[in-house]
């Protein structure tokens, strides 16, 4: 039996994300968003700027964990609300043994074109704020991503939403979470930063990075992929 999208997400880049965490006390930590890995020609996170924006420190789960300091972060535009910082091959080396990997470059998606809105041709993978347990005083951390089968908006369905033209894309919920749990009980918080994949011929191709969610109408709306990395090419260009 061929395994499902969602399934084939869950298993083979299910590690390449992970959860981003903000201190709360002197020796206690809480879930602030999602990252996702990726391997171009360097090793990144990236990341929706506005979790990183509120602190000056974030944590990563590694062997012993990780400090990611503000101004590492390059961050885009406001309207692209995009964050990505390169990670040192020491760090790398931390987060592969923790067990987490980085999503390959050709299961990047770098085009502009539409996304038609098929049944099942969308997930949303990340780390809700309900799916991961800290233990802030042993400063050690538990979680397992989210897979959402989702579909993205069709240009009918995205009139009347105040979106950044081609650098924007929407996705609504449907179908049920992965475990079997029913959607309308599904709890975002946490899901911003987390990729947004679809479905090509069964396998996965990310997309874009989520960066805000409505949960009254049931969607998430990301930024593609394609100008995060040409602010990344901006980032190094300005780099003293």
């Amino acid at each position: 039996m061929t395994a499902s999208p969602a399934a084939l997400l869950q298993q083979r880049y299910g590690l390449m994300m992970t959860p981003l965490f903000r201190q709360v006390g002197p020796d206690a930590i809480d879930h602030e968003g999602s990252g996702v890995l990726v391997a171009t020609n360097c090793r990144w996170l990236f990341t929706a700027a506005h979790v990183v924006s509120k602190h000056d420190v974030l944590f990563l789960p590694g062997r012993p964990q990780m400090v990611l300091r503000k101004e590492r972060f390059g961050i885009s535009p406001d309207f692209l609300d995009l964050a990505f910082l390169e990670l040192s091959p020491a760090e790398v080396e931390n987060l592969e043994r923790s067990g987490l990997r980085f999503v390959p470059f050709e299961a990047l998606d770098l085009s502009t074109e539409e996304l038609p809105p098929d049944r099942d041709g969308c997930l949303i993978a990340g780390f809700p704020g309900p799916n991961v347990d800290v233990d802030g005083d042993n400063r050690t951390i538990r979680a397992g991503p989210t897979v959402v089968t989702s579909q993205f908006l069709s240009a009918r369905e995205r009139m009347g939403l105040r979106l950044e033209g081609e650098t924007q894309i929407v996705a609504k919920f449907g179908g049920l979470r992965e475990g079997g749990r029913k959607l309308n009980r599904f709890k975002p918080d946490g899901i911003s930063g987390s990729g947004i994949w679809r479905n090509e011929a069964g396998e996965p191709r990310l997309v874009g990075i989520a960066t805000d969610y409505d949960p009254g109408r049931r969607i998430v709306i990301g930024t593609r992929l394609r100008p995060m990395l040409q602010e990344i090419l901006r980032h190094l260009r300005d780099d003293p």
